[in-house]
């Protein structure tokens, strides 16, 4: 892993600021595999950063910042190359949902305006000389993960964390549908600015490595539909859309505000470097995959994969229920909603979630046990099963628990309470 000298960086930058006796701090963010990511913090508000040229950007009022900066490398690993454009996708991510691509109107009050249930950071200033993102600090906020894996119940957490996943599942609904069937020059620009060549292959390879070695016979045909599944598009719905691309618990930042009961909660979103042309299924099945991942280890405690079983069931009814038409969030709500999922939404979430279910076990390596890892193996090539060779041979039958289920398949009883909800 490379560093960046965030200190000397913003010494320049910051100019009079700086020579006035204004001081900051700056502390590296965690996460960072692609790009060199810190949070500087400023004793005195900034008002002006100096621009290349003698220029300036004046009317701020700073407290701290994120700095994301993107070496033509990945962070983590010098030796891959990776070009310095991919910080283009992740500015236009903030432009569309700021309300300033006139192609994608709506979005403003989607992302930040009064009744926003998800708030995105806004970007400041993009630095292209240093290939640098400053971007709005939400603040000392939680990662989804941590929250969900707590050890041990939350003050007053039933409420609030009703309140997240309700206004997630809202947040997601909109964005999917008020971005569907995104404009040409939008989807012609985010092909020329990134960089994913390879990528199906690789994930397809994932599968098939992880599942073979495991000793699953069908591992080959498996990794096929992964790998073929990309490119299909034999059914009308989901149409496509915009989204994270790479969308998983810890790109999710919540504030409780625990120890009252009354205070408003807090969600942010963050790191928006793959985003780009996707479609509704995919985005939920990644999604629900990671979470999951951690109701199939065995070290999450009970209460934890409670509180995980609880929020899933609510984001994915809240999301069902704007979307669709229901009135609430409500179990019967969401039965009595006219949408039923066609084939193709239904095949896509499939192939999403059993792929990120098996890439779980790279992902989450250091954290799973062999038991644990043999689980999400066994869930992942369900759900990929499930998905059939094509849109009309779908079988949820591989997913539905039953009866004779010894006490590990019995995990995917709680699998299937999520994924029953949208199949």
């Amino acid at each position: 892993m490379t560093t960046f000298d965030f200190a000397s960086y913003l010494q320049q930058r910051l100019g009079a600021h700086a020579d006035e006796g204004g001081r900051f701090t700056v502390e590296t963010l965690a996460g960072g595999l692609t790009n060199h990511t810190a949070r500087a913090t400023f004793s005195q508000p900034v008002s002006t950063i100096a621009l290349p040229e003698g220029r300036e950007l004046t009317g701020l009022s700073l407290t701290s910042v994120v700095l994301k900066q993107a070496p033509p490398y990945l962070a983590w690993d010098p030796k891959r190359p990776l070009s310095v454009d991919r910080q283009l996708v992740e500015k236009k991510a903030f432009q569309i949902l700021a309300g300033e691509d006139p192609e994608f109107p709506r979005m403003q009050a989607l992302a930040h305006g009064a009744e926003a249930k998800v708030h995105v950071p806004r970007l400041i200033w993009h630095d292209e000389d240093a290939h640098m993102l400053w971007i709005e600090d939400l603040g000392s906020m939680t990662t989804l993960s941590e929250v969900l894996l707590a050890g041990e119940a939350l003050e007053f957490e039933a409420k609030k964390m009703q309140e997240i996943a309700t206004g997630f599942g809202v947040f997601l609904s909109a964005l999917f549908t008020e971005t569907a069937s995104p404009p040409a020059s939008f989807v012609s620009y985010i092909a020329s600015v990134s960089d994913r060549s390879g990528i199906y292959d690789y994930l397809a390879d994932v599968v098939l490595n992880y599942l073979r070695d495991a000793g699953i016979q069908d591992a080959p045909a498996l990794s096929e539909r992964v790998r073929t599944g990309f490119n299909e598009s034999d059914d009308a719905e989901p149409p496509k859309c915009v989204g994270m691309v790479d969308f998983w618990p810890e790109n999710v930042l919540v504030e409780l505000a625990a120890n009252d009961k009354d205070a408003p909660t807090k969600c942010g979103l963050v790191d928006w470097e793959y985003f780009g042309v996707s479609d509704a299924s995919s985005e939920l099945g990644m999604f629900l995959a990671h979470l999951h991942v951690h109701m199939l280890n065995s070290a999450t405690p009970p209460i934890a994969k409670r509180r995980i079983q609880h929020f899933t069931q609510t984001w994915l009814r809240s999301f069902v229920a704007a979307q669709f038409g229901g009135k609430s969030n409500d179990e019967k709500s969401v039965k009595e909603t006219r949408w039923r999922p066609s084939n193709g939404f239904v095949r896509r979430l499939l192939l999403s979630h059993g792929r990120d279910l098996v890439r779980g076990v790279k992902l989450y390596s250091a954290k799973l046990d062999d038991a644990s890892k043999r689980r999400l193996l066994e869930g992942g090539a369900r759900s990929l099963r499930a998905a059939g060779e094509s849109s009309d041979k779908i079988d949820v039958r591989f997913l539905r628990p039953t009866e004779s289920m010894d006490a590990d398949e019995a995990d995917c009883r709680d699998i299937w309470e999520g994924l029953s909800i949208l199949v």
